[in-house]
């Protein structure tokens, strides 16, 4: 006896319908991590670097308040986007894997500022931000992102070159190349994908 059940026209149509509604969180990355990173640092470099210049003692304070704000807001977006999803992508966890690797790096980095000196962190620092964004945009076939990590081992080798308090400009420079910029035109590439699947 055959159980199979022929699909109707509507069912057929309600099943392509999910399929699309369950697809549209892998159909890639869509920028909100770079875009929440990018401000937040950006935003504190060039905060210390405005607290440096008027002599404010804890010119260090940005940092303190931002990271952790920014941490999370980036935990609470991912989640959600974990949650929507129902498939986690090859890439998806490669790059899981890459951020994570990066963060681990950032904090022993950190962790050893004191000893090593923040004009030589700095440039250490826009160095893992280049592989960082260079990776994910290959991972993600996205050059804009490949660039950005071009951009930032070039501004690294300057930063090398220059005070502690010009290095806070070159990593603000960093972000806004290698994730504020990609992380919009990722936002919206995911947009047109999303369209184009409807």
């Amino acid at each position: 006896m055959n159980t199979e059940k022929i699909l109707s026209e509507k069912d057929s149509f309600e099943l392509i319908s999910r399929m699309i509604q369950s697809s549209k969180e892998t159909l890639g990355d869509d920028g909100t991590h770079y875009m929440i990173w990018g401000w937040g640092v950006m935003i504190a470099a060039l905060t210390q670097f405005i607290l440096l210049r008027t002599g404010f003692e804890y010119d260090w304070l940005a940092w303190a308040v931002l990271m952790p704000l920014c941490g999370m807001i980036a935990l609470i977006a991912g989640y959600r986007k974990e949650k929507k999803s129902r498939v986690k992508t090859f890439v998806e966890s490669y790059l899981g894997y890459l951020w994570l690797a990066f963060i681990i790096s950032m904090a022993i980095i950190l962790t050893f500022m004191p000893t090593i000196g923040a004009a030589a962190v700095y440039p250490i620092i826009i160095v893992l931000y280049g592989i960082g964004t260079f990776v994910s945009g290959g991972a993600l076939k996205f050059m804009p992102l490949k660039a950005g990590g071009i951009v930032c081992w070039i501004l690294a080798v300057i930063a090398i070159r220059v005070d502690f308090e010009y290095q806070l400009l070159l990593i603000a420079a960093a972000v806004l190349i290698a994730y504020l910029i990609p992380g919009y035109l990722l936002k919206q590439k995911y947009h047109k994908q999303i369209a184009s699947a409807l």
